[in-house]
């Protein structure tokens, strides 16, 4: 299945996603063809957007949403009507299944996903469910019960019960996915990933909502 995947996430200093170079080299290594659309080096969002979908047909768009907010008191400024207009946008040009996801998502994912025009979100690790709901999808079987989505039916809610894998069974990362390099020299940031999950309780982190609670460490830094 041709599968795109969509970086939402325009703050300055820029970020890279880091989340989505591992989902593509999953979806990759599992036999998909994945393009990914990077809105933080878009001059233009809309003219970005139409760009990309005109003339390509993918069968499911992975959109993610990083922070809720700008994590600042002095403005406390909220990314969700940004996000949900990206979502909108989006939504003009595909006719594909579109699954919200990232960290931003599964700490709110019913609250955001009542917000935006998607067909249901991935929360807490989205590699293998990503992976799965475009089996799926291509096979044209029942989707619903794919661990880690969230989807509503006849009003109610469902969230699906996660599922943790080791980090051993990640194909490789290649880490070229995006561009790195720009990341660094445009003064921003790029990482990589040693471990997922914290069993801590800072009221201020995110991890433990949106990684699990048990601590999966990295084969490669064992």
């Amino acid at each position: 299945m041709r599968v795109a995947l969509v970086n939402t996430n325009r703050i300055r200093p820029p970020i890279a996603p880091i989340g989505l170079e591992y989902i593509a080299e999953f979806l990759h290594a599992s036999g998909h063809d994945v393009e990914i659309l990077d809105l933080c080096w878009a001059e233009n969002e809309d003219e970005a957007i139409g760009h990309f979908f005109a003339g390509n047909q993918f069968g499911l768009v992975g959109v993610t949403l990083r922070n809720t907010d700008d994590c600042a008191f002095t403005s406390r400024q909220s990314f969700l009507r940004e996000f949900s207009a990206t979502v909108q946008k989006i939504r003009q040009h595909t006719d594909a299944f579109i699954v919200l996801g990232g960290v931003g998502f599964s700490v709110m994912p019913e609250l955001v996903l009542s917000i935006c025009d998607a067909d249901a979100g991935i929360w807490s690790d989205g590699e293998w469910a990503l992976c799965e709901l475009a089996n799926r999808l291509e096979r044209g079987e029942d989707w619903r019960d794919v661990p880690n989505l969230v989807w509503k039916c006849d009003g109610r809610w469902h969230r699906n019960s996660p599922f943790e894998f080791s980090l051993n069974d990640l194909p490789t990362m290649h880490r070229s996915w995006v561009d790195n390099k720009r990341y660094f020299k445009e003064g921003g940031q790029a990482g990589f990933e040693a471990k997922r999950g914290c069993n801590g309780s800072c009221i201020y982190c995110a991890d433990p909502v949106a990684k699990g609670r048990n601590i999966r460490l990295d084969r490669h830094l064992r």
